[in-house]
């Protein structure tokens, strides 16, 4: 279920305490698209369902470094196949990625072999793949990835699952509350809020 964007601006405006005529001078739409933004690069996969996406693309002879594409906002897992397209039966294999700090013995080109592919993934807007592909395959990359979903608006809601509502209206309250310094206080009360609700969606950590 999605959020309505009625009911996160009224709950950010209420918040405020200001009359709805001066949402706009607060930037309350740009902070809930803000807020949804870090969302999207914060959050465990598992709660971000409604922004997961999968896309295959080409795989070209000699070329080693992709884009991502333009509405990547983070990366889930690749699959490539060096020979063949990928198809519901031929899923590819699984891009392993590449640390140097694990694998500093052996270079990734040493390593990678097209039964078991290594991808560098820091690499500006995009990654890089190993072996070398030798072939142009089509649709020989298969990529899941967290898109950047519409901003929330008066004809878009927020494709966000309803459980994250309250994630969103901290935020976008927090940012709003900071406008012009207009009130620290309640910045202060929203990040507050923010991180305890982040903490109910993050792993628990190991207490000894």
């Amino acid at each position: 279920m999605s959020i309505e964007y009625t009911e996160l601006r009224d709950a950010v405006v209420g918040e405020l305490e200001i009359d709805d005529n001066d949402a706009d001078r607060y930037e309350l739409d740009a902070n809930l698209a803000t807020a949804q933004l870090g969302i999207l690069n914060s959050l465990p996969f598992k709660y971000l369902k409604n922004a997961v996406k999968t896309v295959k693309f080409n795989v070209s002879n000699g070329v080693n470094l992709y884009q991502w594409p333009s509405d990547f906002v983070r990366f889930m897992r690749l699959w490539v196949d060096f020979e063949s397209a990928i198809t519901a039966t031929n899923e590819g294999q699984q891009v392993t990625e590449y640390d140097d700090q694990t694998y500093h013995a052996k270079t990734i080109g040493q390593m990678a072999t097209k039964r078991y592919p290594y991808g560098d993934f820091d690499v500006e807007g995009g990654f890089g793949i190993y072996p070398v592909p030798s072939a142009d395959v089509t649709n020989g990359f298969r990529l899941r990835y967290i898109w950047q979903i519409p901003n929330p608006t008066s004809t878009q809601p927020c494709l966000l699952e309803y459980n994250l509502r309250n994630l969103m209206v901290y935020k976008a309250t927090e940012l709003c509350a900071l406008v012009d310094e207009f009130n620290v206080q309640l910045a202060d009360r929203m990040k507050a809020g923010y991180g305890d609700e982040l903490a109910k969606f993050l792993p628990k950590k190991d207490k000894r």
